[in-house]
C-alpha cells in the first residue's frame, strides 16, 4: 500500500503532514506504529519548511513487516546534524530520526532530495515478512 501527498511551505504543514501519515496508517491496520511515524514525518516535514523552504512531498508505504516513509524537497543542500546546546528550540529533528528509524538516508533526486525512513513492524509486534 502506497500514499502520496505535497504539502506547502507553511508551518501548518508539519501538523498536516503528520494527520495524513497517521490517517493512511490507521486505515492499513498498522495503528501501532503511527505514533513513531508521525514524529519522524513531523521533523522531516517541518525541516523542509524551514530549511528547503519549499513544498514537501510526504510518501508512506506499508509493506508487509516494513513501512518506509519519504519527505521529498525541492533543496540539492543535503540535512545535517549538528550538536544543539541545551536552550535551542530546534536542530534536533534528524537525531529523532535517527533514535527511532531502524534505517534513515537521503537520496539526492534530479530537483532537490529525499530523506527518508525505514521501521520494521516486526520489532514493533505486527507482520511477518519483509516487504
Amino acid at each position: 500500500m502506497r500514499a502520496k501527498s505535497t504539502f506547502p511551505v507553511d508551518i501548518a504543514s508539519a501538523t498536516a503532514a503528520r494527520r495524513f501519515v497517521v490517517d493512511r496508517l490507521e486505515r492499513w491496520g498498522a495503528a501501532d506504529v503511527a505514533d513513531e511515524v508521525a514524529v519522524m514525518v513531523s521533523e522531516l516535514v517541518s525541516n523542509a519548511v524551514h530549511h528547503a523552504q519549499t513544498p514537501a512531498t510526504v510518501q508512506v508505504q506499508l509493506g508487509e513487516s516494513v513501512v518506509r516513509v519519504e519527505v521529498k524537497d525541492e533543496s540539492a543542500r543535503l540535512p545535517a546534524t549538528p550538536e544543539p546546546s541545551l536552550e535551542a528550540v530546534d536542530g534536533r529533528g534528524l537525531r529523532i530520526v535517527d533514535a527511532v528509524a531502524d534505517h534513515w538516508g537521503v537520496q539526492p533526486e534530479e530537483v532537490g532530495k529525499a530523506v527518508w525512513f525505514e521501521l520494521d513492524c516486526r520489532r514493533r509486534g505486527r507482520g511477518a515478512s519483509p516487504i
